[in-house]
């Protein structure tokens, strides 16, 4: 039988108090979700966009009543942020194979606060499906490289293709991928040369050159750049002829002239008096 979205927002688990449990959890999430598929960003959208719903779009959601404003920051607060991603994550994959799945470390914007810093999150990118399948919260104590190894831990691996920066190229990360039956294609550079020589010693021909500190030959510039000159002589102003466009303004008793004064083709328009 497929899960629904509410079937999966009804696993999570509830951790607020008995009196704080006037709406269910599923409700709240559901209208959160369709608020941010909206366009609203943060819980002050998300709470106008909830009361501006019909009785009859609440009902859909199994409730009478929208959330109140102190209802979403008390709900997303008791919510344990790893399990939330770690279901929707599960839901969004589905029973499919996982395919290509990008991993990579971002800071959020926004999330810095004055008595803490910003949140560090690694993310798993699944490109096939355009949506993250998971993500995991760096500690203060923990670094990206322990971050990506726990979230692959809790991630189906079978038949994927894990790709990443150099930082994400370490024995172990790549040794829990190849047990879980999964390829992966990290970048080597030149904090790890004995790998990086040896990569290139395995490849032979097929190995990319190394790249020169230095620009070839033909790119090299021994003087200085040259400059793109817009200056005009005297003589070509003299040899552009300036003709005056036949409009509704030249049959009104506006008629062009060239000025004499600045010894050039200057085009003016004098108002010449009614007849």
């Amino acid at each position: 039988m497929t899960r629904t979205l509410w079937d999966v927002l009804s696993s999570i688990t509830d951790r607020r108090g008995r009196k704080g449990r006037q709406l269910p959890l599923p409700a709240i999430l559901a209208i959160a979700i369709a608020a941010m598929l909206a366009g609203a960003n943060d819980l002050r959208a998300i709470f106008r966009w909830g009361r501006r719903l019909s009785p009859e779009a609440l009902a859909l959601f199994g409730i009478e009543r929208a959330p109140c404003h102190a209802t979403c920051p008390y709900v997303f607060k008791s919510l344990d942020g790893d399990v939330l991603a770690r279901t929707l994550g599960e839901f969004a994959r589905g029973d499919g194979e996982p395919g290509h799945i990008a991993i990579d470390g971002k800071t959020l914007k926004g999330s810095r606060r004055l008595d803490a810093k910003a949140l560090h999150v690694v993310s798993a990118f699944a490109t096939e499906l355009s949506a993250v399948v998971g993500d995991l919260v760096v500690q203060p104590d923990q670094n990206e490289i322990t971050a990506a190894l726990a979230l692959l831990k809790g991630l189906k691996l079978d038949g994927a293709i894990i790709t990443g920066d150099a930082i994400f190229c370490q024995r172990e990360i790549c040794r829990t991928i190849t047990d879980a039956n999964g390829d992966y294609l990290f970048a080597v550079k030149d904090n790890q040369p004995e790998m990086k020589a040896a990569i290139a010693e395995s490849f032979g021909d097929h190995s990319p050159p190394a790249r020169s500190a230095a620009p070839p030959p033909c790119c090299r510039l021994t003087g200085p750049a040259p400059r793109r000159s817009t200056k005009r002589t005297a003589a070509s102003r003299r040899a552009r002829s300036w003709s005056a466009p036949r409009s509704s303004s030249t049959s009104a008793g506006l008629a062009p002239h060239r000025s004499r004064a600045s010894g050039g083709n200057v085009a003016s328009v004098t108002r010449s008096a009614p007849r």
